[in-house]
């Protein structure tokens, strides 16, 4: 099931399944995805727990802020507390994040490690051993330069063109694996497409 939740001054579009009074699942998704990324726990897990898949802010249908200060981690941190409290029924949860929804985890965890039951991070290493790895670790420094792209002049303009051609490819090697089909990317464009 689809809806939209008033958090802070944003409005997010989430995916859900499961028992509302069931223990929460809370799914942050990771970068270029959407709720979508996680269509198979929604679907897998759903008999077992509250599972909720919000699409983070600038994200698909949720609200996209004009002010890029609106993005910094302590105000995502807000905005997955104030959409969290409205489906965990003042009880502990399981957040449960995949890549850059991983990074903003980690935050959240240190910041209110009371709210969780369960921290569950797929592809997003502590920030602690990050920050070493970059200050350490030439090859994690060359590794991390992929993010100047995206935030370089006119990225938005190459990320589209071409059917989204290049913001695809960060999920090819999935795709070929079996794990993305023709209808996926349909619907990974069709998120990239909104304004």
């Amino acid at each position: 099931r689809h809806g939209y939740a008033a958090t802070n001054e944003l409005k997010l579009h989430y995916a859900a399944s499961g028992p509302e009074d069931g223990h929460l699942l809370l799914l942050l998704h990771g970068y270029p995805e959407f709720w979508y990324a996680w269509r198979h726990q929604l679907a897998d897990l759903g008999d077992a727990y509250h599972c909720v898949a919000p699409d983070l802010p600038g994200y698909n249908l949720s609200s996209k802020p004009v002010d890029v200060a609106r993005y910094r981690t302590k105000r995502l941190i807000q905005d997955v507390a104030a959409f969290a409290a409205q489906f965990s029924r003042k009880r502990k949860f399981t957040l449960v994040a995949h890549d850059w929804g991983g990074a903003l985890a980690w935050a959240f965890a240190i910041k209110h490690p009371e709210l969780l039951e369960r921290l569950i991070i797929i592809n997003a290493v502590h920030p602690g051993a990050f920050q070493r790895e970059i200050a350490r670790n030439p090859a994690q420094g060359a590794a991390s330069q992929y993010i100047h792209e995206i935030r370089a002049e006119g990225s938005e303009a190459r990320y589209a063109a071409n059917d989204y051609a290049l913001l695809w490819r960060s999920l090819e090697k999935t795709a070929e694996a079996g794990h993305l089909t023709s209808a996926d990317r349909v619907a990974f464009v069709q998120a990239w497409s909104q304004p």
